[in-house]
């Protein structure tokens, strides 16, 4: 998926200029407002609170992609460069003050990286030998995928505690991972087809949340719910929800064209 939410506000990437640009809709004041419209691609939106991030190609050239981040705060109205380093930039998240994302300036296979607003300067999260994809970050932790085993497992950085964990140790392939508080969400083809699967760092449990035969993929987490694509009834992917108090899953949006 290529929209985010954080209380009342939604972004997402939208073509309605003839190319790739960021958009922002406040549920509240019913208000919708671009938010970067420069020329070329800009895509992977995420926000939280008054801060928007997103992967942008602007400086590229012809064919020649050139991915960069950038952020724009709403309060300051203000829009600021996060990092133009080689390499590509990508899939971008935030937390508070803290960006991450998939970085491969200078590295084979790339990593994660990390910059702090309150604390200008960028880090990088796994120089492990392996490959991580798919960063996500929710206060003190970030996820990621990680194949320095072989396969694309779940690993988890602490911050606070500056250690790393495996979440997952299995060979069924993984495209997304999402971390809300305690909850981790992921995507897994381990049972030919793709199901979504739940952790719980509070409990210590693993929940396999769907088990239907056709595939779900590109989980979101909150503290209430998981959402996913599903294509169980359409071939262009529906919106499914699981209650996480209730544990019942529901159809959340079912239009005849495509929700992903």
């Amino acid at each position: 998926s290529q929209a985010a939410v954080s209380g009342d506000r939604i972004v997402w990437r939208d073509s309605r200029n003839g190319n790739y640009d960021i958009y922002l809709y406040d549920v509240t004041a019913t208000q919708e407002r671009a938010i970067c419209t420069v020329l070329r691609s800009q895509w992977y939106p995420d926000i939280d609170g008054s801060r928007i991030v997103w992967q942008d190609d602007r400086f590229g050239s012809g064919f020649i992609q050139k991915n960069d981040l950038f952020m724009y705060d709403l309060v300051a109205d203000a829009e600021s460069i996060v990092t133009m380093a080689g390499g590509f930039q990508m899939y971008p998240a935030i937390s508070g003050t803290r960006i991450v994302w998939h970085d491969t300036r200078g590295t084979n296979p790339p990593n994660v990286y990390m910059y702090d607003l309150a604390a200008p300067g960028e880090v990088v999260i796994w120089q492990d030998p392996g490959a991580q994809y798919s960063p996500d970050i929710s206060g003190d932790r970030i996820v990621c995928l990680d194949d320095r085993t072989g396969y694309r497992n779940v690993r988890l950085y602490d911050l606070t505690t500056q250690t790393e964990r495996a979440v997952t140790n299995t060979t069924g392939y993984k495209e997304s991972v999402r971390i809300c508080g305690d909850l981790i969400v992921w995507d897994e083809n381990g049972n030919g087809n793709w199901d979504i699967y739940l952790y719980d760092l509070s409990t210590e449990a693993e929940t396999r949340i769907t088990s239907h035969a056709s595939e779900q993929k590109t989980p979101a987490v909150s503290q209430a719910a998981i959402v996913w694509v599903d294509y169980r009834t359409d071939p262009d992917g529906d919106i499914y929800l699981y209650d996480l108090t209730t544990g019942q899953t529901v159809p959340l949006v079912t239009d005849e064209h495509a929700q992903t």
